[in-house]
């Protein structure tokens, strides 16, 4: 897998030519994050996907270390553990649905995840970044092989109710630009 970013003397290089172009500030990430958005809503699902873990490195490289103070409240790390948590749960689903008959699609308790899991985390975000990046490589690539008529194979959620693999893309997508939103806020 090549390097998208690295932090170099406190700033933030990377190969990606469109987060290359962009300042160093956290706000210079909206426009980035807002192309992602765009690029979703006209169709392009899997290249919204594949546009996400460089934006996402480039935010958990501006990430403090410091560990938040009121356990109510999910800090910069957390999001970033969130979207690990949930890049895993992504994976499984779309796989479940691709290979069972119309399966029940697992719920989880994400605030249990990320409390339960953050002993586990390493406290090193460039590292959580670099995960989640691959298992969403791994994602991109099961999503670019699929027939047209894999697309709408099906499950059922147990909140959101009967989702097709091209709904659970999508939802990917929005969920990795409200993230990335809530990132870039601090």
């Amino acid at each position: 897998m090549r390097k998208v970013a690295a932090r170099v003397r406190g700033t933030v290089t990377t190969s990606h030519p469109e987060v290359q172009a962009m300042a160093p500030s956290r706000k210079s990430l909206l426009p980035m994050v807002e192309k992602l958005e765009a690029r979703a809503k006209a169709g392009d699902v899997v290249g919204a996907l594949k546009g996400f873990p460089p934006l996402l490195r480039v935010a958990a490289a501006r990430l403090s270390s410091r560990r938040r103070r009121e356990r109510r409240k999910w800090d910069g790390f957390d999001v970033l553990c969130h979207l690990l948590d949930t890049e895993l749960v992504h994976s499984f689903r779309i796989r479940k649905v691709l290979c069972e008959e119309v399966p029940d699609i697992a719920f989880y308790e994400q605030e249990q995840w990320v409390d339960g899991l953050r002993p586990f985390r390493g406290g090193n975000p460039a590292r959580v970044a670099a995960r989640c990046a691959a298992l969403r490589a791994d994602n991109v690539a099961v999503l670019s092989a699929l027939a047209p008529r894999q697309w709408l194979r099906s499950g059922v959620h147990p909140e959101a109710g009967v989702l097709t693999v091209a709904d659970l893309a999508a939802r990917m997508a929005r969920h990795d630009a409200a993230h990335l939103r809530q990132m870039v806020a601090g």
